[in-house]
């Protein structure tokens, strides 16, 4: 992961021997490192990544230990300066190097430099956002869809609040959400309204011929998403409004995707199962007056079961026996052959009919001779139809002056080519095909048929009762501040007093006075109560110039934001409002009520796809897909709400997979789109390293990556930190169709400019290459077996991913655990670990290993750490 440097340090009071360090780094330690090492490491162009420009002060040294470390190995192995440096330090120079840096950064005292850190005011994210009003209201307002994306911070979570600054033009945005979700949940005082949609009747209106009518005349017919259907309706009011869509699949498999689309905004995407007309439904937040609303083919969301096997071939011999005799050739008459494009058109049609009288040659000989077990051949792979043909017959046709039928009647009169009776042909060896070879078959999603759509106001959701409260209260002042302090103590993460509830007031009472409209001034005090600092922002009570305890509103939102990414519950705030929340004792009651919310589950997708580098996922089908990205976040979940070892994310008995997942994967088939846990049949699935999700996103588009999955594994999963490749470096050559992916990469690893970075970190990729880049496994790869062995740089020797996961279970638990603890700090405190964060890493370390790495041990330290519970607030400066 990428770290940035900082400029700024924070003042510890924890201990004054920082300052000696400090002095002796300036006196002694920054001169030898002028006089022999900033030549290669200063400047523009610095070598392996390290500047020590960027190290003015002891406290930039401990910021960038590990870069350290590997100094102090550089230096006793007199790996630096290298040879041919112009300069090298004396003996005792160097002595004075290593004793300094052994002393002061490897065994620095942790304790006396520990601090809590200061968490910086930031704005919500996006998702906090949207949860946050959604808890409010108790709806889901479907608030946040206008908002920027969040950016990634140093600790590479989109949570980190030295990241999430407040630009002035923002505002606009947020006051547009505000207004949004007001107005949605005030949507409830409008009278009930609905209207129902006759697609038939919407086709005729429309001029768009793209899409046609079903074959029953009462439904559009959709199977192409790149011909939607759009009609429009004019809504009465802004708010939410239930979209009910009654659609069936016709033709092909009895499933297929569909789109919804509200004035070009996708709402969602169903899947539409069966032949019966079923009804599908979603709730959507928009605007009154006229909508565009549009339907939409979606063949890729369909989980269709691709071939386990690839179609075989015809033998090239048995084309030879099986076609015989000419095609049949069609000549233009006289009357047409010397007119322009009569001798391209006669060639066009023949090379037609050539094909297809070929085929059904082909076809009738497989037949006949009990050989329905072959797919892939020269003649149009079996799949010819009436279009094929029909593609140059019409301008033969036209050409003529006949019909389409009267051509094809003088085909077959005159020259025995007989189309429907091929196409037949065709369709009888494809029935036996498929029955024969299951494992081959091809689904293709149906034709999706909707004959109406309904779309109502007053959705029955859980938020009715939510708004009936709202829009029950007195239309007065007193009625009004009932409210609004209800909302605001949600809203604010803490008790809100008469004080701050008067300048909501104020707004209330002049809308309410220029409008005549209780409900009016209403809605625009709860909209500047959304556009508070106090709902926007988060940032700690703490006074200035003082490290001190949060309060415990503050801890209460920070636990909250942590583990739900949203605001406390009532649980949650009566627990600190009796002062019970910070009491450790508390803490496993605590967390056992969070994690066993569904809001956890917000906590374990945000967090397991940024950490483990997971947002572009390419290759599989978007089922497929949208699995493989749900199933980290669930072994997490599982792992912490049955308190399970930490390392069964490296290494687990089961995994969670739906229909496309275990198909994708080859495992036992299992029903529908739900994703849930199986047990495995071996180690060769279960745990992070062999999901779908990592081993795609580490790999390109034609091929593994040995290199990027093994330095995944190093950085991400054991939290090393890698230098960047050396410039110049030659370009990995593949030539797929003679070596292995590990054949042409021990080529490259040959140069000497690559051979060192690439002995540490491919023999980690190494291990996973029985997974192909879509995470399927093989046993091949161009025909050769795969090789899945390597020697790491310790020597030992791996026989392919199950000794390897054995090896990070046994050996680098230890390293695994850290790197785990220091991510979930990052995440849970808003911000990037500190050299002054290593002791707490080291005792939460200690406590986990010593509980058998149980995840409840480590959310429960962390929770219960100075870091987490306190804040330094004291002035920061360049220098001590």
């Amino acid at each position: 992961m990428t770290r940035i440097p900082h400029k700024f340090w924070i003042i510890s009071f924890a201990s004054l021997a920082s300052f000696v360090h400090a002095d002796e780094f300036e006196a002694k330690i920054k001169p030898l490192i002028g006089k022999y090492c900033i030549k290669c490491h200063g400047g523009d162009d610095v070598k392996a990544g390290i500047d020590f420009n960027d190290h003015k002060l002891y406290n930039d040294v401990l910021r960038d230990r590990k870069m350290w470390t590997d100094v102090l190995d550089a230096l006793e192995f007199e790996d630096m300066p290298p040879e041919d440096h112009d300069v090298h330090p004396s003996e005792a120079e160097r002595e004075l190097l290593v004793e300094w840096l052994g002393k002061n950064v490897v065994n620095a005292d942790w304790k006396a430099l520990a601090d809590p850190g200061r968490v910086s005011m930031a704005r919500l994210t996006k998702l906090e956002y949207s949860n946050a009003l959604r808890d409010i209201f108790g709806m889901d307002l479907q608030a946040g869809i206008y908002l920027g994306r969040d950016p990634e911070g140093s600790t590479g979570f989109t949570n980190d609040r030295g990241n999430l600054a407040f630009p002035l033009f923002a505002l606009q945005e947020y006051l547009r959400e505000a207004e949004r979700a007001t107005d949605a949940v005030l949507s409830y005082a409008q009278q009930p309204w609905s209207q129902t949609f006759d697609m038939t009747e919407e086709w005729k209106r429309s001029s768009d011929r793209s899409v046609r009518l079903a074959s029953d005349k009462d439904s559009v017919a959709l199977d192409n998403n790149k011909k939607p259907f759009h009609f429009s309706a004019t809504l009465p009011h802004d708010g939410l409004y239930e979209v009910v869509i009654s659609a069936q699949v016709h033709g092909g498999e009895p499933i297929a995707g569909l789109q919804l689309l509200v004035d070009g905004r996708p709402i969602d995407t169903f899947l539409v199962e069966g032949r019966d007309r079923a009804e599908y439904r979603v709730v959507v937040n928009t605007a009154g007056g006229f909508n565009s609303i549009t339907l939409a083919a979606q063949p890729e969301f369909a989980p269709l079961i691709q071939p386990k096997l690839e179609p075989a071939g015809v033998p090239a011999e048995l084309e030879k026996k099986a076609v015989t005799g000419p095609p049949p050739h069609f000549t233009m008459p006289k009357t047409h052959r010397d007119k322009p494009d009569a001798e391209r058109l006669e060639k066009q049609l023949n090379r037609a009919l050539a094909r297809y009288h070929q085929e059904a040659q082909l076809t009738t000989y497989l037949l006949e001779h009990e050989l329905a077990d072959y797919d892939d051949n020269s003649y149009n792979k079996f799949s010819a139809h009436s279009g094929n043909y029909d593609h140059i017959a019409k301008r033969v046709a036209f050409f003529l002056g006949l019909t389409n039928d009267q051509l094809r009647y003088l085909l077959r009169d005159e020259l025995g080519f007989d189309l429907d009776k091929i196409i037949d042909l065709g369709q009888e060896y494809r029935e036996k095909y498929e029955k024969r070879h299951p494992e081959r078959r091809i689904l293709r999603s149906g034709e999706i048929r909707v004959d109406k759509v309904t779309i109502a106001n007053l959705p029955q959701t859980p938020g009715k009762e939510t708004a009936a409260w709202i829009l029950a209260a007195s239309p007065n002042v007193t009625g009004v501040r009932e409210v609004l302090g209800k909302l605001a103590g949600s809203a604010w993460r803490r008790p809100a007093d008469k004080a701050s509830l008067e300048p909501l007031l104020r707004i209330y009472g002049d809308t309410a006075k220029t409008t005549n409209s209780h409900l009016e001034g209403l809605r625009d005090a709860i909209v500047g109560l959304l556009v508070s600092p106090r709902f926007l922002l988060n940032f700690s009570s703490a006074p200035d110039g003082s490290v001190a305890e949060l309060d415990d509103a503050d801890f209460a939102a920070r636990l909250t934001f942590f583990l739900w990414m949203s605001i406390p519950d009532q649980t949650v705030s009566t627990l600190a409002g009796q002062g019970l929340l910070r009491d450790p004792e508390n803490a496993a009651k605590v967390i056992e009520h969070m994690v066993n919310d569904p809001r956890f589950e917000d906590f374990c997708d945000t967090f397991t796809e940024q950490w483990l580098n997971l947002s572009v996922i390419e290759g599989p089908s978007e089922p497929v897909i949208a699995a493989m990205r749900k199933e980290p976040a669930l072994l997490l979940r599982q792992v912490i709400r049955e308190n399970r070892s930490i390392l069964e994310l490296i290494d687990s008995k089961e995994t969670w997979v739906n229909s496309a997942l275990a198909d994708h994967y080859g495992l036992p088939p299992v029903q529908g789109s739900d994703m849930r846990p199986v047990p495995l049949p071996n180690r060769t699935r279960g745990g992070l390293p062999t999901m779908g999700a990592v081993l795609t996103a580490t790999s390109p588009a034609e091929r593994t990556s040995p290199v990027a999955r093994g330095a995944w594994i190093v950085e991400t999963l054991l939290g090393e930190e890698l230098p960047p490749p050396p410039p110049a470096v030659p370009e990995l050559k593949t030539d797929s169709k003679k070596l292995t992916v590990r054949e042409e990469l021990e080529l490259h690893r040959s140069s000497k400019a690559c051979s060192g970075c690439h002995a540490k970190i491919d023999p980690y990729g190494f291990v996973l290459e029985n997974y192909d880049r879509d995470g399927t496994w093989r046993d091949t790869e161009n025909g050769n077996p795969v090789d899945s062995s390597a020697t790491i740089e310790d020597g030992t020797k791996l026989a392919g991913i199950v000794e390897f996961k054995t090896y990070l279970q046994d050996e680098r638990a230890g390293d695994f655990a850290r790197n785990l603890i220091e991510r979930l700090l990052e995440f849970a405190l808003g911000r990037e670990v500190e050299y002054h964060d290593e002791a707490l890493i080291g005792e939460i370390a200690e406590k986990l290993k010593a509980d058998g790495y149980r995840s409840r041990t480590l959310l429960t330290s962390i929770i219960n750490s100075q870091a987490f519970r306190q804040q330094n607030n004291t002035n920061i400066t360049e220098n001590p």
